[in-house]
């Protein structure tokens, strides 16, 4: 009996301890010089004072630069107590390393440690490359489950994220879902940059002050949680703390269920839907018989124009790159410097190369026009672009003019290769030699960089959208500036009507304009029920019904009488372009690794 009793005492003893005291820091942006200097400031506060570890949830550089992760190791690693780290979308959507520095630097992009009988979960919910809004991706839920499976229901957490689990982290549900029948005591948040208290499910929800200079000075939060409360303070370096919030512990949080729905078709034919369960960083490619994928875990699938898997290929190297088809070999790049060529048919390696680079961008394929020779072209994370032999993977030429990662589908017209580079540059390269014929600069700040977006033409100008909200026209030939409009309030999706009479615009609140190519004026505008919408992907024409897709889960077409209206959901994620495969069918692939093959109804161009 003695045993029971001692064993009892031990046990809600780790559940419930005195006291557990920790320091709380979030968006530290470092870059400039003034942040960083900042950031050893309170550092050096925090050491002053009794805190038992340190947690920092996201937003820790400004820009994703290797050389500003390695500032804050540095500065953090400066701390005297254990800390915890994970990033945030600004330290993801431009990542230079595509997203690998992170785990490189602290081991993980997420944590899971015990402290005062406490368990605390961090999770990344920045969004590889794409946008700043917040997302779960399948992986981290997988872990989580894996989590929860070997975890005491009685036992009280703490979830850490960068993005607050409302509107900002879209599927915040599916980890409330989750963990409804454990203890989970609070949620701590950066993101928005000053304090505030939500309830979330059920769930006490806190953010936490940025730790740059604000109206209020310097500083950071810190949380002391005893058996019966939780307190939240706003702590200051250069006078006295501040009380924030009380949360009562005396009853355990009812965590409430929350409805979803995971696919809905609205008005298709569907032909197939494939769930790979994995997160697909960057799109899919398609041609009349076959679908290329890529996984975020660097596995290759092959689809065939119904929708039946062939085969896959593990190739265990992280990828953040579109793969591309060419006389039926898929060509695939990973961010260790491998390109792989698949047979289609098999699956077999035809051909690989390693080269010493991070490879960012969607592939391409063109043909130098001399030689009638086909080529590859990959674009790299430091602003290379490569030109290779489809067949051999030699190396024909690179173009290192460019100084930031290369991201999206480069346009290749005329002889000519045109893409973006997060350095704030617009390029246009010769495709026989490598040269730079000519560089389009809008603002110099690489944050608003046209590098996100697919460029279209015309066959005078190209047109580009930028998070700085501009739509632009360059000449085709010069490189110099024909028109911009920031009237259509655009992000970095563009597209042309196949007879090139309207550029076609996705703005960021609730529109979608028809815009004349001569003079960059506003024809037409139709609004739906989107708002905040920061995903780049293609608008396609298709047999005159417009197509795109959005970062809330859905595909919309628009009719020839200019009727705008879903077609498909694909659950709330982020949605990448339709892409046309053959005999009427079209796929989609949202970004948790749904593919949709689908077909417009027959009176779809007269009503959707």
């Amino acid at each position: 009996m003695r045993k029971i009793i001692a064993l009892f005492i031990l046990f809600t003893a780790g559940l419930f301890a005195q006291q557990c005291r920790f320091a709380w820091l979030t968006d530290t942006h470092l870059g400039p010089q003034t942040e960083n200097n900042n950031l050893r400031k309170i550092v050096y506060d925090i050491n002053k004072k009794d805190f038992e570890f340190v947690i920092i949830s996201g937003d820790i550089t400004g820009a994703g630069s290797n050389a500003d992760l390695d500032t804050a190791k540095k500065i953090l690693d400066g701390l005297k107590v254990n800390y915890y780290i994970i990033p945030g979308n600004h330290d993801t959507k431009r990542s230079e390393s595509c997203c690998t520095k992170f785990s490189s630097l602290w081991g993980d992009d997420k944590f899971n440690f015990v402290a005062d009988g406490i368990r605390f979960l961090g999770f990344n919910t920045g969004i590889f490359l794409k946008g700043h809004g917040g997302h779960f991706s399948p992986e981290s839920l997988v872990v989580l489950d894996s989590i929860l499976e070997r975890t005491n229901t009685n036992e009280p957490i703490i979830i850490v994220t960068h993005h607050f689990m409302d509107n900002q982290l879209d599927n915040w549900f599916e980890v409330t879902n989750r963990v409804k029948k454990h203890n989970v005591i609070a949620i701590l948040c950066g993101h928005g940059h000053t304090n505030a208290f939500k309830n979330i499910a059920g769930i006490p929800a806190v953010m936490g002050r940025t730790t740059l200079q604000n109206k209020n000075g310097r500083g950071y939060c810190s949380v002391t949680i005893n058996k019966d409360s939780m307190y939240f303070y706003e702590e200051k370096t250069d006078s006295l703390n501040i009380k924030l919030y009380t949360v009562q512990r005396a009853e355990r949080n009812h965590i409430t269920e929350t409805d979803s729905v995971s696919f809905i078709n609205y008005n298709t034919d569907i032909v197939n839907n494939i769930k790979l369960n994995k997160t697909i960083p960057n799109g899919h490619y398609a041609d009349k018989k076959h679908i290329a994928v890529v996984t975020e875990d660097g596995t290759i699938y092959c689809i065939s124009a119904k929708g039946e898997m062939l085969w896959n290929y593990k190739t265990g190297m992280k990828s953040v790159s579109a793969p591309v088809i060419l006389h039926e070999k898929i060509y695939t790049a990973f961010i260790n410097g491998n390109i792989f060529i698949n047979d289609c048919k098999t699956g077999k390696i035809i051909n690989k190369i390693k080269l010493n680079e991070i490879f960012s961008s969607h592939l391409a394929t063109g043909k130098i026009s001399g030689n009638n020779l086909d080529v590859l072209f990959a674009g790299t994370a430091d602003g290379k672009m490569y030109c290779l032999d489809a067949e051999s993977l030699k190396t024909l030429w690179i173009n290192s003019t460019a100084a930031g990662l290369i991201e999206d589908d480069p346009l290749i017209c005329g002889g000519r290769i045109f893409y973006g580079s997060w350095d704030s540059y617009f390029n246009c390269v010769d495709i026989t030699t490598g040269k730079t014929l000519w560089r389009w600069q809008g603002e110099n700040k690489p944050y608003i960089s046209p590098a996100g977006c697919r460029p279209v033409t015309d066959g005078k100008r190209v047109f580009i959208a930028a998070p700085d909200g501009y739509l632009t026209a360059i000449d085709l030939l010069t490189g110099k500036t024909v028109w911009r409009n920031n009237s259509t309030a655009c992000w970095e999706s563009v597209g042309i009507t196949q007879n090139k009479k309207y550029v076609l615009v996705k703005g960021t609140e609730d529109k979608f304009y028809f815009v004349n190519p001569e003079d960059g004026k506003i024809k037409k505008s139709l609004s739906y029920k989107n708002k905040s919408e920061s995903m780049c992907s293609d608008i396609i024409d298709y047999n005159s019904t417009i197509l795109f897709t959005t970062q809330k889960g859905c595909v919309y077409g628009i009719n020839k009488e200019n009727e705008i209206t879903p077609l498909l959901f694909l659950g709330t994620v982020r949605v990448h372009s339709v892409k046309p495969v053959d005999d009427g069918i079209l796929s989609v692939s949202g970004m948790d690794g749904r593919i949709v093959l689908f077909k417009l109804k027959k009176d779809t161009n007269e009503k959707l």
